[in-house]
């Protein structure tokens, strides 16, 4: 994704550092900004918006719905996922 923000910035002679911001301030899957959940606030952006009180999101929050999202992608996999054939000692594999 970044190389393609980097790309398009590149082609359209605009600051690619500025594309990267955006991308990083912009919040995912319903959760905060991943620039958000690192800092603890909302960065600046050269995009107008409106956020008159900044909340901080507790690190426990994002812990939890970071766990939630691993727990549903591995629940998905393994839906159709199978056991490994079981190994001898003695088989050439090859």
């Amino acid at each position: 994704m970044a190389k393609r923000i980097i790309q398009k910035a590149i082609d359209s002679k605009a600051d690619p550092y500025l594309g990267l911001l955006e991308y990083m301030s912009t919040p995912i899957s319903g959760s905060a900004s991943p620039a958000q959940q690192l800092m603890s606030r909302t960065p600046r952006s050269i995009l107008p918006t409106i956020q008159l009180h900044p909340k901080v999101i507790p690190r426990k929050e994002i812990i939890r719905v970071h766990e939630r999202n691993q727990y549903r992608k591995k629940t998905h996999y393994n839906q159709h996922a199978g056991d490994l054939p079981e190994k001898s000692p003695n088989k050439q594999f090859g």
